[in-house]
């Protein structure tokens, strides 16, 4: 991903923003525009190994800025207690997960954080474990809250939760052209969970887990009534380019395997999709959290759903047969036109997420259905 950073990185603005889980996908591409912006960034992985690829790699340009804290499990009690209190080094202090030999030359930074963005959370639909989904989601996100207010400090300004439209749909008990927006709520796939004779799947685990998740949240803040501001932004299907790409593509997340199935022509790839077919560019999830962190009084207590438009497989399909001629022999055509708007809107007698809210306070326009799939299938041109 192209940075807009000059040669000796961008200008501090004097800021620290930390990112849990910063080697996700969300969290990869939200920690590089933050440095890109001038922050100091402190990402918190669970393994080392990860930390250190990232620091090495798309985030070594930014090395005065940024900080790796290993959070090894992110349900334990004090878990994100070093991440967000104030210990950013003096000049000349080496930081351990720096990119390798890089030494910090900053001044000392503010007593903590001013930012935090927790995205961490499970969402793997192979999981079908309660207490591996559910469970840690809801746990992480109670200790990032609680951390805040222990450890932060008073210049804490907001804290950004990463939620989904999966805590918004609800299709079970709404007309099937529902027009989803803010103020609704999944209250089905809870419902599954309190059912003894139901064995949920993991994808009806990952939507209860990031309902429950959010309404931990909302809870906490309004038990404690903290002094900085609580939002959340609630993705649909994010693609988009990232700024560094795991090894092999059997390793990309699961909303983008899909995009790499069709892409590089895999049996069956039209057959198999994901259970929602509304889409947003990852680019514009992270502008939304940004504006967040940026405008604590503006989004406090507030959702913003963030969603752009509409896919499926063979919208996929006939966008990369159209931009990649070379490769129509690999990819499948299927039937072209099938089961999407040329527009890449919903279909009217289809459920839809009305993501204008996200979009006015932004002030951004979503960034185009075909451009987003074009720009993801040009990340992915590392595995050809």
């Amino acid at each position: 991903m192209a940075s807009s950073h000059s040669k000796d990185g961008p200008r501090a603005n004097g800021k620290i923003a930390v990112v849990t889980g910063i080697n996700g996908y969300i969290a990869s591409v939200l920690g590089h525009d933050l440095l890109s912006k001038g922050y100091k960034v402190r990402g918190t992985v669970r393994s080392r190994a990860v930390g250190q690829a990232l620091a090495d790699g798309a985030y070594r340009p930014f090395a005065s800025q940024f900080e790796i804290v290993q959070v090894s499990d992110i349900t334990a009690p004090h878990a994100f207690d070093e991440a967000v209190k104030g210990k950013w080094p003096t000049a000349g202090w080496k930081v351990e997960w720096a990119p390798s030999g890089a030494s910090l030359t900053s001044s000392a930074g503010p007593p903590g954080a001013h930012q935090i963005h927790h995205v961490a959370s499970p969402a793997n639909f192979n999981l079908t474990s309660v207490e591996e989904v559910v469970h840690v989601a809801v746990d992480a996100t109670k200790n990032v809250l609680q951390t805040a207010h222990d450890c932060a400090g008073p210049q804490l300004e907001a804290v950004v939760v990463t939620s989904s439209v999966a805590a918004i749909i609800n299709e079970s008990q709404t007309p099937a052209n529902h027009v989803f927006t803010e103020a609704d709520w999944n209250e089905a796939s809870v419902k599954v969970l309190e059912q003894a004779n139901i064995q949920p799947d993991g994808i009806q685990l990952y939507f209860a887990s990031k309902t429950l998740a959010e309404k931990a949240v909302w809870s906490w803040r309004e038990e404690h009534k903290p002094s900085f501001s609580i939002s959340a932004v609630c993705p649909s299907i994010v693609l988009g380019p990232r700024p560094q790409l795991p090894a092999t593509p059997d390793q990309l997340n699961q909303t983008l395997q899909p995009t790499w199935a069709i892409f590089s022509g895999q049996d069956g790839s039209l057959d198999e999709f994901l259970p929602v077919t509304a889409v947003v560019d990852v680019r514009d999830v992270s502008a939304i959290h940004i504006w967040c962190g940026e405008h604590p009084a503006a989004s406090d207590g507030q959702r913003y759903i963030a969603s752009g438009g509409h896919y499926n497989a063979q919208a996929t399909a006939d966008i990369l047969r159209k931009h990649y001629p070379a490769r129509r022999a690999i990819i499948p055509e299927g039937h072209p036109g099938q089961g999407y708007r040329p527009d890449f809107r919903q279909p009217p007698d289809k459920f839809e997420f009305d993501g204008s809210k996200a979009a006015r306070a932004v002030g951004l326009t979503y960034i185009p259905v075909e451009q987003t799939i074009v720009d993801t299938a040009k990340a992915l041109e590392k595995y050809l």
